[in-house]
Formats: structure tokens, sequence, C-alpha cells
């Protein structure tokens, strides 16, 4: 009679507790040579997942950390010298990496509950880095073509978006949002040597470069500010300076070596800058100042 009760308790234990231990996943496929792979997983509430697959391809590395509840991380490498970093100190958390090509370098720090973060390198030499602090945020990157690179950072309460592309080569991208819920950047680059810089704690941010070496930057300081700039064309800079709520900014130019400016500080503001969208034209200057 004890031996048989003995058994059933265990069977009854084994029962209870296997479920649970099998949703703590961790999986890694290599197929190639000299590559790395790490999977740490710290013991927390499941289910935990994370899985690493490289190759065809020479030399690439890959790591993830997990540290929390109910995390999901995934790392795709095809190429050589790839390089993807996940970090998950959070609960909720989603993050993908998928990488085709070589020399790609990618990291994922998310320190925010059910965040989700996805970065799509396809090409050579690009760079990605997204970081999030918070709760509820997500962040897309997609790259294509070589020597872009972009770095995100998310610090804010909570339902916060940032969506980048980039395509072409050698641009660059940094958008840093904090403030309020709800807010959200967008970022596209076409074209080669674009820069581009969003910050700060408005509603909406957008800039869209097509072309070569243009540049923009929007910092928006308030509740429920708008900035947007589109550029077409050649070394054409824009700025947006917006401090105060419910302001609106616009900027869209084409041509070539075309300045725009606007600033604004107080609440309820709106001004728009149009410069050679129909017609080619060089060297214009054009400046708003709001108070």
């Amino acid at each position: 009679m004890k031996r048989a009760l003995q058994v059933l308790l265990f069977t009854a234990f084994s029962a209870a507790t296997l479920p649970v231990l099998a949703q703590h996943l961790a999986a890694i496929n290599q197929q190639g040579s000299g590559g790395t792979a790490t999977i740490n997983q710290v013991m927390g509430i499941a289910p935990f997942e994370a899985s690493i697959t490289q190759g065809p391809g020479t030399g690439s590395d890959a790591a993830i950390l997990q540290d929390g509840i109910d995390l999901h991380a995934t790392i795709n490498q095809t190429g050589d010298g790839q390089h993807a970093h996940v970090v998950q100190v959070a609960d909720g958390a989603r993050a993908t990496v998928t990488q085709t090509g070589s020399d790609n370098t990618a990291s994922v720090e998310q320190r925010a509950v059910s965040a989700i973060a996805n970065v799509v390198q396809l090409g050579s030499a690009n760079e990605a880095s997204i970081f999030q602090n918070g709760r509820t945020l997500r962040a897309d990157v997609t790259q294509t073509g070589m020597g872009n690179s972009v770095r995100v950072t998310q610090d804010t309460l909570m339902s916060q978006r940032v969506s980048v592309e980039q395509h072409g080569s050698n641009n660059r991208g940094d958008v840093a949002l904090d403030g309020p819920d709800g807010n959200s950047a967008a970022l596209v680059q076409a074209g080669t040597d674009n820069l581009a810089m969003i910050r700060g704690t408005g509603l909406l941010a957008v800039i869209d470069q097509e072309g070569a070496g243009n540049m923009g930057d929007i910092s928006l300081d308030g509740a429920g500010s708008q900035g947007t700039i589109r550029q077409r064309g050649t070394a054409n800079r824009a700025s947006i300076i917006s401090v105060g709520d419910n302001n609106l900014a616009i900027v869209r130019q084409g041509g070539q070596n075309n300045l725009a400016i606007i600033n604004q500080n107080g609440s309820g503001l709106v001004a728009a800058i149009t410069q050679n969208t129909v017609s080619p034209g060089v060297g214009n200057v054009a400046s708003i100042t709001q108070r």
C-alpha cells in the first residue's frame, strides 16, 4: 500500500510539473562554419521560448538572454559575419531578428511589459539597435541595402509605436521617444547618405526622405503635437522644433540644396513650408517662427 501511494504521488507530481517545465523551450540550429549561438534563460514563470537558426554561412554569432515572464525571442541568420543579440528582462516581450546577407548587426533590449520588437536586415553592413522601456511598446525596423544604421529608443509609460524603413546605402536614423501614451514615429529613407533625427514627446512625427544627402530633424516637446518632413532630391535640409501642445508643422521640399526651418513655441500653432515640389529648384531658404 505504501509503495502504491508513493507511485501515485510521484505520478501526480510529474503530471503537474512537466507541462510547466515543457514550456521553457530553447532551440539552436546551426548550418555552416565558425558560428556561435548562446541562449540563457533565467527560469521565471512559463512560458519561455527562444530559438536561434544560423546558416548556411560562416562566422555569425547570436545570443538570447531571457529573464521574466512569458518571453519569446527568435533569431534567424543566413550569410556570413552576422551579429544579433536579444536581451529580454521584462514580462510578455516578443522579439524577432531576421538577417540575410553579410556583416549585419542587430541589437534588441527589452525592459518593457508586453513589448514587441522586429528587425529585418537584407543586405550587408547594416546596423539596427532597439531599446524599449515601459509598457505596450512596438518597434519595427526594416533595412535593405548596404551600410544603413538606425537607433530606436522608446522610454515611456505605455502605448508607443515606431516604424523605420531604410532602403539604399549609408542612410542614418535616430528615433528617441518618451512622454505621454499613444505617441508614434515613422521614418522612411530611400537613397544614399540621408540623415534623420526624431525625438520628443509629441503625438506623431514622420520623416520621409528619398534622394541623396538630405537631412531632416524633428523635435516635438508637448502633448498632441505633430511634425512631418518629406524630402525629395539632393542635399536638402529641414528642421522642425515645436514646444507646446497641439501644434502642427509640415515641410515638403524637392530639388537641391534647399533649407526649411519651422520654430514653434506655444499651443495650437500651425505652420507649413512647401518648396520645389512641382518643378525642380536650387538653393531656396524658408523659415517660419511662431510664438
